[in-house]
C-alpha cells in the first residue's frame, strides 16, 4: 500500500534567471512525495517555467490531485506503471510521478542514478554552460 501527497513550494532566486521569454526572480515549484507502507518514500518535482512549460499551472495541481487520490486509493501496483501511462500529456507531472517512483525504488535515498558523479568522486566533462 502506498501513500501520496504534494507540496507547494515556490523557488526565490537569490540572483534573477534570464530565458528566452523573460526573467525570472521566482519560480513555482511542486514537489509529489509516495511512500510505501514500510516508511519509505519517494519525492518528484514537478519543475514548471512560465511561458516555456506546456503545462497550466492550474492543471497540475488537478492532477497532482489525481495522482494522490488514485495512490491513497490502492490504484498504485509496486512500480506505478499503470499511473503513468494517465500522464503522458503533462510533462512535468508525469516527470515528478516517474522520479518519486524511481527514488522510493533507490530506498528514498534521493539518488536516481548513483555514480561515480553523485558519489563526488567523479566529475562531468562539457564543454561549458550558457545561461541566458
Amino acid at each position: 500500500m502506498f501513500q501520496a501527497n504534494y507540496i507547494t513550494r515556490p523557488l526565490q532566486f537569490k540572483r534573477p534567471a534570464g530565458t528566452s521569454r523573460g526573467v525570472l526572480h521566482r519560480k513555482p515549484c511542486w514537489y509529489l512525495q509516495i511512500t510505501a507502507s514500510n516508511g519509505l518514500s519517494g519525492i518528484g518535482e514537478v519543475s514548471f517555467i512560465p511561458g516555456l512549460s506546456v503545462e497550466d499551472p492550474g492543471e497540475m495541481v488537478m492532477n497532482l490531485d489525481r495522482i494522490c487520490t488514485l495512490i491513497n486509493k490502492g490504484g498504485m501496483d509496486s512500480r506505478g506503471l499503470h499511473l503513468q501511462e494517465s500522464f503522458r500529456q503533462m510533462p512535468g507531472v508525469q516527470f515528478a510521478l516517474e522520479t518519486a517512483i524511481k527514488d522510493l525504488e533507490g530506498g528514498g535515498k534521493r539518488i536516481l542514478y548513483p555514480s561515480g558523479f553523485t558519489a563526488g568522486t567523479e566529475g562531468i566533462s562539457t564543454n561549458g554552460l550558457i545561461w541566458m
